[in-house]
């Protein structure tokens, strides 16, 4: 379930796409308590736009990365928990000769279960962040472009502040900062 409302935060992830994923389980690993971050987005699923592109190429291996994961750690790889799960050192030697392609689906397998277990989708809020603007108060604000995404005073937004416009056309400035929008 994703956050209802803007909270602080220590670390403010802005998108919600496989950089999110792999920043958010970075976090964690490094210590930061999964309530300490906010990933910014409307976007459920971190890699579902990958998946797309993926199923629209008929793609169903990686050529090249077979040292990859969505793993905090530079270890285990695709092909070490491969190995593992088979009980087999094949796949270690096809990684160490540059010829393991591991299957689009166990990537995105693995990078679904990481995102479940860590709480990715629990501290998502479901917002888009247009841009950052640095004000001289002491209260850093959002500014959000108009629109389905965030609606000015929509519940699970940040609130309106003074009812300000934003510098642009048709932004509206927003405070981020529980009780005080």
């Amino acid at each position: 379930m994703t956050l209802a409302g803007p909270r602080d935060s220590t670390i403010g992830i802005v998108g919600d796409g496989f950089g999110s994923a792999l920043v958010y389980t970075t976090a964690v690993y490094l210590g930061f308590r999964p309530e300490q971050i906010t990933v910014f987005g409307t976007n459920g699923n971190p890699v579902e736009t990958y998946q797309q592109f993926a199923y629209n190429l008929g793609q169903t291996i990686l050529r090249s990365e077979s040292e990859s994961h969505f793993l905090p750690a530079d270890w285990p790889t695709f092909s070490q928990l491969d190995a593992w799960a088979r009980r087999s050192p094949a796949p270690l030697l096809r990684s160490v000769r540059r010829r393991y392609n591991p299957g689009v689906a166990e990537i995105l397998a693995e990078a679904t279960t990481v995102q479940r277990r860590l709480g990715w989708d629990d501290n998502r809020l479901p917002v888009r962040i247009g841009w950052l603007q640095r004000e001289q108060e002491p209260t850093p604000l959002w500014v959000e472009p108009p629109g389905p995404a965030s609606p000015p005073g929509a519940p699970g937004g940040c609130g309106p502040r003074s009812g300000r416009p934003g510098r642009g056309s048709g932004h509206t400035q927003r405070s981020c900062r529980p009780g005080r929008g």
